[in-house]
């Protein structure tokens, strides 16, 4: 490629590249700054830089670590629960099964659904008085829990409402892996007399490896900023029970004003889920940008 033709095509890429500096390394950059001063929009002042004092405040406040406990047990058991139940489905519906064409459809329908419309019809289900799910369960003689009054209940009733909207996704990304396995590798095992369960754990698994890393690092990042549902279910209640990060640092910034802290809050949340999703890519030994074949 000649000097000039280079020239030229740099000078394409330069709207893409000023586009994604002003949409990425200017708010990240704002966000640093912004976390080493203090502004509080009801206080006079300006934005004096204060240095790491944010942060000391913020690991010093009992709510910080009571939000990331909750995040993290949140995480955990939605994350989990999608897992588990989206493998499980993908391996049923990747043999040839009758009606499969039709199944798969109507199981991505709760990905087409807004949260905010997810959470008014989940809201309306879990009520007390004439949610149908615990008419149901009084029909079957079981005392149907406070589901979003009980602060027991209440992280459990999001993440049932979280699986719900989620789990498909990880059935069609489970899917597409287990449709690309070699079937060669699965009559190579039947050959050397492996059972059922040690295809699975010795072929199956192995093979999903970096689809496994993949479902685990976009849910990952998209639980930890889930907002929406927690907050058209429960607004982070009863009391405190589910108030998860993204919950305080809407109190923080938006209710008390408090835009230094907040900052700091969201700069740890970034590290939180960067240092998250780097330890499962280390736990299951895939490299970021590693090719999916086999």
């Amino acid at each position: 490629m000649r000097k000039g033709e280079r020239n030229l095509v740099f000078l394409f890429l330069l709207p893409a590249v000023v586009c994604l500096i002003l949409i990425t390394v200017y708010p990240f950059v704002s966000l640093i700054h912004l976390s080493t001063c203090k502004y509080v929009l009801s206080e006079r002042g300006g934005r004096p830089f204060v240095g790491f004092e944010n942060y000391v405040r913020l690991f010093s406040h009992a709510r910080f670590w009571s939000s990331m406990r909750i995040t993290f047990i949140y995480a955990l058991m939605a994350v989990g629960l999608e897992f588990f139940l989206g493998l499980g489905i993908a391996l049923v519906l990747s043999r040839e099964l009758k009606g499969r064409n039709v199944l798969i459809p109507l199981l991505i329908v709760p990905l087409g659904v807004t949260p905010i419309v997810a959470s008014l019809v989940w809201k309306i289900l879990y009520n007390s008085q004439f949610g149908l799910i615990n008419y149901l369960l009084s029909v079957l003689g079981i005392s149907p829990p406070l589901w979003l009054s009980h602060p027991q209940w209440a992280l459990v009733s999001l993440v049932i409402v979280d699986a719900w909207r989620w789990t498909p996704l990880m059935m069609l990304i489970f899917l597409g892996g287990l449709s690309a396995i070699p079937r060669e590798s699965y009559e190579a095992g039947v050959v050397d007399g492996a059972s059922k369960w040690q295809i699975f754990l010795y072929i199956t698994l192995p093979l999903l490896r970096p689809i496994i890393a993949v479902a685990l690092f976009i849910r990952i990042m998209d639980v930890f900023k889930a907002f929406d549902i927690i907050y058209g279910l429960t607004q982070g209640g009863p009391g405190r029970a589910t108030e998860t990060m993204n919950i305080w640092l809407l109190l923080v910034s938006l209710r008390y004003y408090d835009f230094g802290l907040g900052a700091a809050l969201a700069f740890v949340m970034l590290f939180l889920v960067i240092g998250i999703c780097t330890l499962f890519m280390r736990i299951l030994n895939v490299k970021i940008g590693e090719s999916v074949t086999w």
